[in-house]
């Protein structure tokens, strides 16, 4: 049996670690081996549907590259720019995480992030790829300036 056979079936999870899972179905014990694993949080001895995942909105912090963004203007209407940064992450990951859950990526509290763009300089976020280029097409339409610095603190490009 593979893992998928178990897609959204009641199973008991007997015991986990990093290496392994062993699910017990239909009183029979199956032990499945992590490949490639990057993250787990099980609960041994809980029942549960199991679903699986390779595309999900919490995957995304695990699967993308983190990009980081720096201001170099100040937005004309702070409260719609918030608004609109909050939704794009809102819509990208369905809720699941939130703006402060960058913020806290990127080694900034909430009261310099607005100090930052404010003044229009400074450190802006620390996201995945994803969120980052939607937030860019809302710049380039709002005619913001910033820089977009990989993981690596390499600059990628000096935006519009």
């Amino acid at each position: 049996m593979i893992i998928n056979d178990l897609n959204d079936q009641v199973v008991r999870i007997n015991d986990f670690n990093t290496n392994c899972i062993t699910l017990i179905f239909e009183n029979i014990n199956y032990r499945f081996d992590f490949l490639g694993k990057k993250e787990a949080f099980l609960k041994e001895k809980n029942e549960c549907k199991l679903l699986l995942f390779s595309d999900h909105p919490l995957l995304i912090d695990y699967n993308e590259s983190f990009l980081e963004i720096f201001l170099n203007s100040k937005p004309q209407n702070i409260d719609f720019f918030l608004e609109n940064i909050e939704r794009i992450i809102h819509n990208r990951v369905l809720g699941f995480r939130e703006l402060k859950d960058y913020l806290n990526k990127s080694n900034l509290d909430f009261e310099t992030f607005l100090k930052n763009i404010n003044e229009g300089n400074g450190k802006f976020l620390n996201a995945p790829f994803s969120i980052i280029n939607e937030i860019e097409k809302f710049f380039i339409e709002n005619n913001n300036w910033f820089l977009k610095l990989l993981e690596s603190r390499k600059i990628l490009k000096t935006s519009y």
